[in-house]
């Protein structure tokens, strides 16, 4: 029988390890990994293919957002210590062999043989099977439990309200850009922008934390780049910033760089005021021979209530173009402007979120044995959770 031991913190059904499949190598997978482990279970950890850091979207924020601090409640720390504390796991994980390296394709239920002897078995034959995907192969692994921890799935379309724009399933381009970057790519992009034409414009499109993160980080290369450069965001308010505004850490740094981008402009402005003067009191034929100053633009510009309704990779240009129009409420009035075109040398989606994939579309949706693990704000409720699927594996196990 199986003995469920708190007092010990073990899984032992006769002498034999209980077999755990965890999908997913995030902060709560490798917690519930190195969790189930040290109560003696045989724990599989599958994801971060292609040698991919682990950690899941805190290595890609520790990467992209170092200083920025994490606006959970319970997690209060840099996404560097938080990315830090991830690559410690993972390192954990690699040297305890629970690691194995692949893209989870399928979940499905292994069929039990009846012919075979079930009295005094060791398990009663494993009860999932996961099939996986490497770069150069395609293997499987069985277990008896499976937790899906993956998380949230990629970006949403263009479209402030998910959908994808038209046109956004054939562009192939890597300057359109979901979520937070990879390290590499984000390295790639800081060596491309040397050689793009001025002003890059670079387009975010979202209002949540991942486009403060992008906006923040972008502001920086504004104010450490030479080139000229634009920063356009596409947003659901007019200060995409409004629903970030009681984030005690986002807000000051978010103020902080709007206000460098007015000022910025406001000194740009006056510049241009002294040169237009200077070039009025010219002599007409000297004014021939000078450029008349152009007035300076906005560096950072928010363009709110912008729903993007198409993107277009045209072959004879380099750059992406984006239709969209503003819609919005005035009085009871709906007010739609547009439609506008905007064109961009670089865009990125930061919108609403996919599920993952569901690799599980053939099990039941209240499969014994198959959990979701979810780090839903507080990361506390997911660890919590842990421990809910520690207290029903005993339950599971008697009924099988």
């Amino acid at each position: 029988m199986l003995v469920f031991c708190l007092e010990e913190l073990s899984f032992i059904y006769q002498n034999v390890a209980m077999k755990i499949a965890i999908v997913g190598t995030g902060l709560l997978g490798m917690q519930a990994a190195l969790f189930f482990h040290a109560m003696d279970c045989h724990v599989i950890l599958l994801g971060a293919e292609n040698e991919r850091p682990l950690g899941g979207e805190l290595a890609r924020l520790g990467a992209f957002c170092p200083e920025l601090v994490s606006n959970d409640p319970d997690c209060q720390q840099t996404y560097a210590e938080l990315a830090h504390m991830c690559k410690n796991l993972g390192q954990k994980c690699e040297e305890l062999g629970l690691l194995i390296r692949g893209r989870v394709t399928l979940i499905r239920k292994c069929t039990l043989t009846l012919a075979g002897p079930l009295i005094g078995d060791a398990r009663m034959r494993d009860l999932f099977r996961l099939h996986y995907r490497r770069s150069t192969y395609e293997s499987f692994v069985d277990a008896d439990v499976v937790i899906d921890a993956r998380g949230p799935g990629r970006p949403c379309g263009l479209s402030l309200d998910g959908a994808r724009a038209l046109g956004e399933s054939d562009i192939k381009s890597s300057k359109l850009i979901y979520g937070i970057p990879g390290p590499e790519q984000w390295q790639e992009i800081e060596r491309d922008l040397p050689n793009m034409p001025d002003p890059i414009r670079v387009l975010i499109c979202g209002s949540g934390e991942t486009s403060a993160c992008l906006f923040l980080r972008w502001v920086q290369v504004l104010k450490n780049s030479s080139k000229a450069l634009s920063l356009v965001v596409l947003s659901d308010e007019q200060k995409f910033y409004g629903q970030l505004k009681q984030d005690e850490y986002f807000r000051p740094k978010l103020e902080a760089a709007i206000n460098w981008g007015h000022e910025n402009y406001q000194n740009a402005y006056a510049k241009y005021g002294q040169d237009l003067k200077a070039w009025e009191a010219l002599e007409d034929y000297v004014q021939a021979k000078v450029p008349k100053p152009v007035p300076p633009r906005f560096q950072i510009e928010f363009i709110g209530e912008a729903h993007v309704q198409a993107i277009d990779a045209p072959v004879d240009r380099k750059d992406l173009f984006l239709t969209y129009d503003t819609v919005r409420w005035d009085h009871g009035e709906l007010i739609n402007k547009g439609p506008f075109t905007i064109g961009a040398d670089l865009v990125f989606v930061a919108t609403k979120r996919f599920p993952a994939q569901d690799c599980s579309v053939i099990l039941l949706p209240d499969e014994p044995g198959h959990y979701h693990l979810r780090a839903s704000p507080p990361l506390k409720n997911g660890l919590l959770n842990i421990e809910l699927i520690k207290r029903d594996l005993s339950r599971f196990f008697h009924r099988a």
